[in-house]
């Protein structure tokens, strides 16, 4: 008796994987960047690794940006409520 193999699906190659992984990423908006970090920062990445096992580089990294985007956002609108507010007193 002869099996059916019409139904059978063949696994991907790991470059089809990888093909198909970064076209997700990229209709997410997502985008791959290449850096190069000097010895002093690169230090301090695998320090951070370290102490926050669960992250990874990406996570990592993703992290620190939201974190000063943040800081920065509160700087920039408290300066902006400081002359308001100096403006209002005078």
């Amino acid at each position: 008796m002869k099996r059916d193999l019409s139904n059978l699906k063949i696994p991907m190659t790991a470059k089809e994987r990888q093909r198909k992984r970064i076209e997700e990423m990229k209709k997410a908006g997502d985008r791959q960047l290449t850096i190069w970090l000097n010895r002093e920062t690169l230090q301090m990445l695998d320090e951070l690794l370290g102490k926050l096992p669960r992250l990874n580089k990406k996570r990592l990294v993703s992290e620190a940006i939201r974190h000063l985007h943040h800081d920065l956002n509160v700087d920039i609108h408290g300066d902006m409520a400081m002359r308001l507010a100096s403006k209002i007193n005078k």
